[in-house]
């Protein structure tokens, strides 16, 4: 990954900065997979978006009117993931770092969890404990890459999203001048043509209807709402749910992941008994796939 270098001659108005660092330890119930979790994310990094180095996840995001970007990494021999957190605006740091807490499950009660879904699987599933289910910032940016995922592969869709963010996101500038990218806003969407997008003018119609509806919306979190949007279904809304909500209790039904793991699976498994833990049944039966 290219790390783009900023001269002075080319600053522009909707340049955004950050300068100020902030270190805090996120305490975790153990045990934690965080090597699934870290190569979970680095499989799909968004380039400039997101960036791995040294077991450690970087991103930059936006919340509200402040913009930056954190780093966080496991130190697994003292329970916690050690975040560092760089701020244009501080006002709403509490409610930011609540949400990089919920983003990587580190209140999850994980032991309870997989005393359950191992009472329901079969002896030799290879169950790995402390799997958590990583999150997406937001809902929109989980529903822009649920789309863009639509019927192609991760890398497929991971170069579609880079595609999208390259375009259309604003220029963060963090240490040493370095140029990252914010996720795009759903104004700097809805009315684009999205030529730079190869993939079937239906899904670029839905892209941007999703982004009006966002951007005009009362309430556009209200995510079941979403199945009333053309080229939006039952697929999309439970993956956002799942990875944005952080609801515990999703099953992806009809996920080609899913049923391929379902196919060597040696045994009866009822759903109905993994609840209300279906969205980490879902991580388990995906990592039967690495």
């Amino acid at each position: 990954q290219q790390k783009l270098r900023l001269t002075p001659t080319q600053i522009r108005k909707n340049d955004h900065r950050v300068s100020s660092k902030l270190r805090l330890k996120l305490y975790y119930r153990s045990p934690y997979a965080w090597q699934h979790c870290y190569d979970f994310l680095r499989k799909r990094v968004i380039s400039n978006l997101e960036w791995s180095e040294l077991g450690s996840y970087s991103r930059t995001f936006r919340y509200r009117d402040s913009k930056g970007y954190f780093t966080i990494k496991n130190i697994a021999a003292k329970d916690y993931l050690l975040l560092s957190i760089d701020l244009d605006d501080y006002r709403h740091l509490n409610a930011i770092v609540n949400r990089i807490r919920v983003l990587f499950d580190v209140d999850t009660a994980i032991a309870q969890i997989d005393q359950q879904l191992r009472s329901q699987l079969p002896s030799d599933f290879n169950y790995l404990v402390g799997l958590r289910v990583p999150g997406i910032w937001n809902s929109f940016e989980a529903g822009i890459r649920a789309i863009l995922g639509q019927q192609v592969t991760v890398t497929q869709a991971q170069n579609l999203v880079t595609s999208m963010v390259d375009n259309l996101g604003d220029d963060l500038i963090i240490k040493d001048q370095t140029i990252r990218k914010l996720f795009p806003e759903p104004s700097q969407i809805c009315n684009q043509s999205l030529d730079f997008l190869r993939m079937p003018q239906a899904r670029k119609d839905t892209i941007r209807r999703f982004a009006t509806y966002f951007a005009t919306a009362q309430e556009p979190d209200n995510i079941d709402d979403w199945l009333t949007l053309k080229g939006i279904g039952p697929w999309t809304v439970n993956y956002v749910k799942m990875r944005a909500s952080k609801d515990p209790d999703v099953w992806l039904a009809g996920d080609a992941g899913i049923n391929n793991a379902l196919k060597g699976f040696n045994g009866d498994l009822e759903i109905e008994n993994t609840k209300p833990w279906r969205s980490y049944l879902t991580m388990q039966l995906w990592n039967q796939l690495n």
